[in-house]
């Protein structure tokens, strides 16, 4: 159902706060990319950790991008898979280093 049928039966859609913060599917999954992201780049950070080098810059970007993806497959009712997210992120990390 979209968002305007589920309004027209009077059923309140996900906010952005629970798709975020509140969802337990949700903060399962950024436990699994966190997992993910610090084995691949040998690492010991959390979502929690300040910015500064670069591999805290590329977890921010992998953060930031996984909450892109989590929100447009919500949009797009598709199933939401951390090896389907791992194969986007790369490619974005391939064409931003190309770009660079």
């Amino acid at each position: 159902m979209t968002k305007g049928e589920l309004f027209k039966y009077g059923i309140k859609p996900d906010t952005i706060d629970h798709t975020f913060i509140h969802c337990s599917f949700t903060k399962s999954f950024v436990q699994k990319v966190t997992l993910w992201f610090t084995k691949t780049n040998n690492s010991q950070i959390s979502p929690t950790t300040a910015p500064g080098n670069n591999v805290i810059k590329k977890f921010n970007y992998t953060t930031l991008f996984m909450r892109y993806y989590i929100y447009g497959s919500k949009l797009n009712n598709k199933s939401i898979s951390l090896h389907d997210f791992i194969d986007a992120v790369q490619q974005r990390y391939m064409f931003e280093n190309s770009c660079n």
